[in-house]
């Protein structure tokens, strides 16, 4: 995420871009109602089409299919391999949802067009964590920077090359645990809450048109911007801070803030990658949405 969190969960704009990290979800028929799914970073797991019961870690690859029950006749081989950890807040959720449901509609001849397997994403993603704008599953279905708003859902790909800088803080808050958090430190100030989503929806939109201009300048400043309201919504902490203070030591990056539902996760920098700075991970902006091929 580069701009708009919290803020797009309630109709605001977003602008969030897609990594160079992969996920990969092949799926090879069988002819029983066993499913069996098989990751060389999370193990193993069996069921069948006749009783999916949600089970972590594959919460959301079970959910897709429990969606898509109805149209199974027969049980499949499921293999998964990412190049990233799915403890590093790089929307290896939306990832995977994505990739599973476009494995399933490949198999099944079912066409979706790109809007669709956001929207079909979206449900799934929902249905698990009841939380989630939808934003990483656009970046999943399309890559690039993405500027995205849920409803009405608008998704507008820009393929503008954006240097980035990622530093992860060495630990994870579950994004629904941040917004519950969020949600119950101004349960009894709305008014609050609902200005500093406006001042954040107020950024994306700007930060869009910057995007649009190829301001890279101007967008790091509309990110420093957000990141004070970031701080007054409670998802800063020193960690996190003291992060993006060194970013912004960096003469050529112009712009840091948290990326995410923050308490934790990575903190971005934009303007330079730099390689030298501890827990930095290497990642560019993939222009490369979903893809599948029949093997």
């Amino acid at each position: 995420m580069l701009l708009g969190e919290y803020a797009v969960l309630y109709g605001k704009p977003a602008l969030v871009c897609a990594l160079n990290k992969t996920i990969s979800v092949t799926v090879n028929p069988r002819q029983d109602n066993k499913i069996y799914i098989h990751s060389e970073q999370l193990g193993a797991h069996v069921t069948d089409l006749t009783s999916i019961q949600l089970v972590k870690p594959f919460e959301f690859i079970l959910t897709v299919f429990k969606h898509m029950q109805a149209k199974l006749r027969h049980g499949c081989d499921v293999h998964i391999n990412a190049n990233f950890s799915h403890q590093i807040g790089f929307g290896s959720s939306a990832a995977v949802t994505v990739a599973t449901i476009t494995a399933l509609n490949t198999w099944l001849h079912i066409h979706l067009s790109p809007n669709e397997l956001v929207q079909q994403a979206h449900r799934v993603i929902k249905d698990v964590q009841t939380a989630g704008s939808g934003a990483d599953v656009a970046a999943s279905v399309y890559g690039g920077i993405i500027a995205y708003q849920i409803n009405p859902l608008v998704i507008e790909k820009f393929m503008v090359e954006l240097p980035l800088t990622i530093v992860y803080s060495g630990y994870k808050t579950p994004t629904p645990i941040a917004i519950k958090t969020v949600e119950n430190n101004f349960a009894d100030h709305p008014e609050t809450f609902e200005k500093i989503c406006a001042g954040i929806g107020k950024l994306a939109k700007e930060g869009i048109e910057a995007v649009r201009a190829k301001d890279i300048n101007e967008l790091g400043r509309i990110m420093n911007a957000q990141q004070q309201l970031m701080g007054e919504l409670g998802v800063n902490n020193l960690k996190l801070q003291s992060l993006i203070d060194e970013l912004l030591t960096h003469k050529r990056i112009v712009g840091a803030k948290i990326s995410g539902a923050g308490m934790g996760d990575c903190v971005i920098g934009i303007g330079a990658e730099l390689s030298s700075i501890n827990n930095s991970i290497p990642a560019a902006i993939s222009f490369n949405g979903v893809t599948c091929e029949e093997i």
